[in-house]
């Protein structure tokens, strides 16, 4: 059986106008140790003090590129389109 000092919790992502209210909400909830991780370079939240950085991915992959019947609708290019090179990150 997991002991609650064994449990974690991650804030991860890109803080939004109601982080703070996610936050004490999931702390009710979930009553454990909890850390903050974002990609390097990012906005970081005010005040915490165990947030862990890391390098953002690079995406370079995306399994519907390698479907054979490519449809030609506005969804399929949506997610499948290569970023621009002023974006970081992309959909492929």
């Amino acid at each position: 059986m997991i002991r609650a000092d064994e449990i974690a919790v991650c804030f991860s992502g890109l803080p939004r106008t109601e982080h703070q209210w996610v936050i004490e909400r999931t702390k009710k909830i979930f009553p454990y140790d909890t850390f903050f991780a974002v990609w390097k370079g990012r906005e970081t939240l005010a005040g915490v003090k165990n947030c862990k950085e890391f390098d953002e991915p690079i995406y370079d992959y995306h399994n519907l590129v390698e479907t054979k019947t490519k449809p030609d609708c506005t969804l399929w290019k949506k997610y499948t389109r290569k970023p621009l090179a002023s974006e970081r990150g992309g959909k492929i």
